[in-house]
């Protein structure tokens, strides 16, 4: 194959896709072909009577408490939720039997989402991009163990106090227990100057993030680095010769049947047309539909659900050894749970019979979620053109869960919450400090240091970072409320004059308390 192959749909394709975007019927089922190169027919609705139940059997996981916690239809709670688009993908019995597109690219050309639209899949990206990087392990060309500044050749890990005696290893920053800092990346809009990757390590302009710097001693605990990844994105360049896209186009994405997908950032012009349009809400578009990603491996995957469940096809068959992309062994190891329960990429949660493997994504104005079991053939991708702060793509999992018969995976139990006049809302407006434990004697880098809290539209949210919000939803209980994305509470504190003074906060698992601000 020539070096200069790069993997994502050839100009004939995307004209002849783009045509079927134009077309004024929506195409809601269309064929699939597994890694394998065969083709297979995607079900129908009548076919497949369980396509009809998770179309009808989406649960929302906080209703008012004046209203029934009745099942809502798929369709309606996009339009309650202001969803623009949403694409899913389902796996069964290690088949993709499904694939399905609900609404629009956009809101302004109404063109509809299909099989066959791009999104951003945003840090969905870290394990399909984990997978080149396993792929010079299999090949012997890099150790899991080693010393990455041993490749390195066109930047090096900085020598940090922090490191002591340890080194930042390939196995420590694809399970993110590198001590590397930059959880994320924001992304650029279209029409800034792009850093390269050196400049985005080193935090140097043009570049929007802060360095990328050992701050924790390599190997001592799980935190989430997106920094660390795109040490990787270099260290597979460097090894390899080629640029990062090149080389996971043609080791990974084709291999694996993922011919719809690119980590090309900027997407190139001929595939716009397939392109879905980001959106923060559905109000609120992004602005030039969306953001570039030269952090491609940590966040710079364009893709289709078909395509992810295509991957997520291929890490099945290769842990049960019917592979020819990544070896037995090597899918092995990818799959064993490290500190934070964290795998060579993906997440991972469950065990034996009912081992799961997977990863969310988000970018500015797309979400996306990616979970599937090691051994049953089953799984599931989503992707929506918006960013998903109600939950939304959990509860579509939860109803393909319901359909499918997936063995112990955890549903959410329904919780009421009470609505707050917006003008009580206010009280609870302000910056938070989190308080830091005495003996902290480390920089805390670009952990949440502080919570802003505020009051958008006649609801309250509470946003910890990157630009996130995350919606506060009142209990029963006075000064509590649940965060509607995820499992997380807010508790806030008064004094004795019934002012409020601080907040207890358990959000995505971190838990601690923050202290108000004077205003």
């Amino acid at each position: 194959m020539p070096s200069s192959f790069n993997c994502r749909v050839v100009p004939a394709a995307a004209v002849r896709l783009a045509a079927t975007l134009a077309a004024a019927t929506p195409l809601l089922f269309a064929p699939v072909a597994s890694s394998g190169g065969q083709s297979t027919s995607v079900a129908s609705a009548d076919a497949d009577p369980r396509i009809a139940r998770v179309d009808s059997d989406i649960r929302p996981r906080f209703v008012e408490r004046s209203r029934r916690p009745l099942p809502v239809t798929l369709l309606e709670r996009m339009a309650e939720l202001g969803v623009p688009g949403l694409s899913v993908a389902v796996l069964d019995d290690g088949e993709i039997v499904w694939a399905r597109g609900y609404g629009v690219l956009d809101l302004d050309s109404k063109r509809p989402v299909t099989p066959e639209t791009l999104f951003l899949a945003g840090s969905i990206s870290k394990p399909v991009a984990a997978s080149g990087a396993l792929r010079l392990v299999q090949e012997g060309k890099l150790g899991l163990d080693d010393d990455v500044n041993r490749w390195l050749r066109s930047w090096r890990v900085p020598p940090s106090e922090a490191m002591g005696d340890e080194v930042v290893t390939l196995r420590r920053l694809l399970t993110h227990t590198a001590g590397l800092t930059v959880h994320g990346f924001p992304g650029y809009p279209r029409t800034a100057d792009l850093p390269t990757i050196q400049q985005i390590l080193d935090g140097e302009s043009p570049a929007n993030t802060a360095p990328v710097r050992v701050d924790i001693l390599p190997g001592s605990e799980w935190r989430y680095s997106g920094g660390g990844y795109t040490v990787m994105q270099l260290l597979i360049a460097d090894i390899s010769g080629r640029p990062f896209e090149e080389f996971l186009g043609e080791t990974v994405l084709l291999p694996f049947g993922m011919t719809s997908s690119t980590f090309e950032n900027p997407l190139p012009e001929e595939l716009h047309a397939l392109a879905a349009r980001g959106h923060h809400r559905a109000s609120s578009p992004v602005v030039g539909h969306w953001h570039v990603y030269p952090e491609m491996a940590a966040a710079g995957l364009w893709t289709t659900a078909t395509d992810l469940a295509r991957f997520a096809l291929g890490i099945q068959r290769a842990a049960a050894g019917e592979s020819s992309v990544l070896d037995h062994v090597i899918a092995a190891s990818m799959l064993t749970p490290h500190l934070g329960n964290w795998g060579l990429g993906p997440s991972l949660s469950g065990d034996g019979a009912t081992a799961r493997f997977g990863h969310g994504g988000r970018d500015e104005g797309f979400d996306a979620r990616l979970v599937a079991y090691v051994a049953n053939g089953k799984g599931a991708a989503l992707l929506t053109n918006v960013n998903d702060n109600d939950g939304f793509l959990d509860e579509v999992i939860e109803a393909i869960a319901r359909a499918y018969d997936w063995r112990d995976f955890p549903v959410t139990e329904q919780k009421l919450y009470v609505e707050l006049p917006a003008a009580d809302l206010a009280q609870f407006a302000g910056a938070f400090e989190v308080e830091r434990s005495p003996d902290a004697d480390r920089d805390p880098g670009d952990e949440v240091t502080k919570y802003q809290v505020f009051v958008f539209e006649d609801r309250l949210w509470i946003s910890p970072r990157l630009g996130r919000r995350l919606e506060l939803l009142g209990q029963e209980q006075r000064d509590s409320f649940w965060v509607r994305a995820g499992e997380g509470h807010v508790t806030f504190e008064r004094d004795g004059d019934g002012a409020v003074t601080a907040l207890r906060f358990d959000v995505f698992g971190n838990e601690g308390r923050a202290v108000r601000l004077a205003q």
